[in-house]
């Protein structure tokens, strides 16, 4: 138990005593009636402080009077008349007020507060008084109310502002508008905001999966946009980075070093509290980390639902982790790429001349690519490959010359490369070795500020071809360096992506890497990647076993059956969901040209069962 004063109250709530009175009072109304948060008010509401409430046959309804010297009764008398007027059927007026009456001459109370009783009597309405004190001893019974009204060295009191500070801050580095000459344009996502707001209202936790640069991020942005608006609803953003932390109360200082509790208690009464994981794919690196089991499992029994935005490359492994590691039922909503006949019709209504390569065409379907190809100026002869070196030249190396280019490009890797050694989503200001380099990648909105702490990625393809851009050098060099990297989700997606790239034009360096895994040389975080591009490929699978077949017959079978394993996960994609007792179930169908090359190795060599 602890003490409260009057004092403490206006020592906390100077700037504005009224307004926090008022807070204080409809706070222990609501506890009193058992009312959810969002009791309806608005400023000036007439009579009463909100909307009046229905209990045991009375409708209720209350007024907060705070007052500097002694009571006014001719204030309280005035909002009993409008309560009445504009609520006819009201029973029952409590009045709050931090003062109290003096001692009564020859009568149980006073006039000034006879003549108010009589006003609320004459107007077919009950009274109720909470005087000073009482509202003291009230509060008493109430932690959360001290901490917000009365307690100096809490800042409680300030947590929505700065969960929206801290949100804002997160969404203002995503963009899903399109700017083409004096036209600026976005895609219609009208759809799939739609479909988040049904799914929240449904309790239904939600992986939003989608190809970078499909627009995830920006719909549930536009979705916040009108949540926010909710005096009912709470929504936190976190960055997939930040989970990997040994103290859950740092996702939740917010500058104020609030505690996860402080969170919980606040938002514990909120009709609707919703967590957004950014980048939710991360979580795939996090094995042993007990911050997200116990993240996940605490907000979900305090009635918060989760969106997680996922890359389609990592749909298969999230989905199992998130249900079976952290017990989230989740729907699936897909994100996918506008259609050509979409793109096409978007390009004539602006005058947008689309290339003639069909492999870029297809990457243009991603808003990320449109805006960046719109940006750089319509160019029919222009592929994939020569598209990505222009965006590069332009938006990370720039025009300057004078080892400003190189410069502009170091920084950028280098921050790709300290984002995947440590768990945060932003590099501080200290560590960002050419600050003048990274004010020119924000100008080009290849970087962004996190306001007060650092620089991070204004969208994750960026970091992607930075790390892409690495794994480039590894490739054509020594294939053993990778095993000086750090085993992320990030590092892994750009070393499968770099072979893909290099084997489909023919600079094939598959066997290099084979050999090397032969020789357990290689780490088998980078054997699977291997594995995935040749199963996925018939030719390439059935130069493998042709090649390789000796050391595939090894050890048991050793590296035979890590490559059937390979195939079993990686090489297969959800045909379909099915729906059973309100979950979904993927039905796989399986993918690629190393199933068939499987089948006949293993009927080469049935002898050897």
């Amino acid at each position: 138990m602890y003490s409260t004063s009057w004092n403490e109250f206006i020592g906390k709530n100077s700037k504005n005593l009224t307004n926090a009175f008022e807070d204080l009072a409809r706070f222990l109304f609501r506890k009193t009636y058992n009312v959810p948060f969002a009791l309806p008010y608005y400023k000036n509401h007439p009579g009463n402080e909100t909307d009046v409430i229905e209990r045991d046959g009375e409708i209720i309804g209350f007024q907060a009077k705070y007052f500097e010297n002694e009571i006014d009764a001719n204030n309280i008398i005035h909002s009993i008349e409008k309560a009445k007027e504009w609520n006819p059927n009201q029973t029952k007026i409590i009045i709050y007020t931090n003062k109290e009456f003096g001692i009564p001459k020859g009568s149980h109370i006073t006039r000034k507060q006879q003549s108010i009783q009589d006003a609320a009597e004459n107007n077919g309405l009950k009274i109720e008084w909470m005087f000073g004190d009482n509202i003291l001893d009230a509060v008493k019974e109430h932690p959360l109310a001290y901490d917000i009204f009365f307690n100096l060295k809490s800042h409680i009191q300030d947590l929505p502002h700065d969960v929206e500070e801290s949100n804002d801050a997160k969404f203002a580095r995503i963009n899903g508008e399109i700017v083409y000459g004096d036209n600026v344009f976005t895609i219609d996502r009208k759809d799939y905001v739609k479909k988040i707001n049904e799914h929240i209202c449904n309790k239904q936790n939600i992986v939003i999966i989608g190809e970078s640069g499909s627009g995830k991020s920006a719909i549930v942005k536009n979705y916040y946009a009108q949540a926010k608006e909710n005096i009912d609803t709470v929504f936190f953003v976190l960055d997939g980075r930040q989970l990997d932390t040994s103290r859950i109360n740092d996702l939740f200082a917010l500058g104020q070093n609030y505690s996860f509790k402080d969170f919980c208690d606040y938002y514990r009464e909120f009709k609707t509290k919703i967590i957004y994981v950014d980048s939710a794919e991360k979580l795939l690196e996090y094995t042993g980390c007990s911050v997200p089991l116990l993240l996940f499992d605490k907000l979900r029994k305090e009635g918060w639902t989760f969106v997680f935005t996922c890359k389609a490359n990592c749909r298969k492994d999230f989905l199992e982790v998130i249900s079976q590691d952290y017990g989230l039922h989740t729907v699936i909503m897909e994100v996918l790429p506008i259609s050509k006949t979409e793109l096409v019709s978007f390009a004539e209504n602006y005058s947008i001349v689309l290339p003639h390569d069909n492999k870029l065409l297809v990457q243009l379907c991603l808003p990320f690519y449109l805006a960046r190809y719109v940006e750089l100026g319509s160019n029919t002869q222009m592929d994939c490959s020569s598209f990505r070196e222009r965006v590069w030249k332009i938006k990370v190396r720039g025009n300057v010359r004078g080892g400003v280019q190189q410069k502009r490009e170091d920084c950028l890797v280098d921050l790709a490369r300290q984002l995947q050694m440590y768990p945060k989503y932003y590099v501080g200001y200290s560590d960002i070795k050419d600050k003048d380099a990274a004010y020119l990648l924000m100008e080009e909105d290849v970087l962004t500020e996190v306001m007060h702490k650092g620089y991070t990625f204004k969208h994750d393809l960026y970091s992607d071809w930075a790390l892409e851009y690495v794994m480039e050098q590894i490739i054509t060099g020594q294939v053993k360096e990778l095993n000086y990297l750090p085993h992320t989700v990030d590092y892994q997606n750009a070393f499968l992506h770099c072979l893909q790239e290099k084997t489909d034009d023919g600079a094939t360096r598959l066997d290099s890497f084979c050999k090397a895994i032969f020789a357990n040389e290689l780490d088998y975080f980078w054997v699977s990647p291997v594995f995935y591009v040749i199963a996925m490929s018939k030719d390439k699978s059935r130069t493998f076993f042709e090649r390789f077949d000796a050391q595939l017959k090894r050890d048991n079978y050793h590296w035979f059956n890590q490559f059937a394993k390979e195939l079993y996960v990686s090489c297969k994609e959800i045909k379909e969901h099915i729906t059973y007792k309100g979950r979904q179930f993927p039905r796989f169908i399986p993918v690629g040209g190393g199933w068939s090359s499987v089948i006949d190795f293993m009927y080469r060599n049935q002898e050897d069962r």
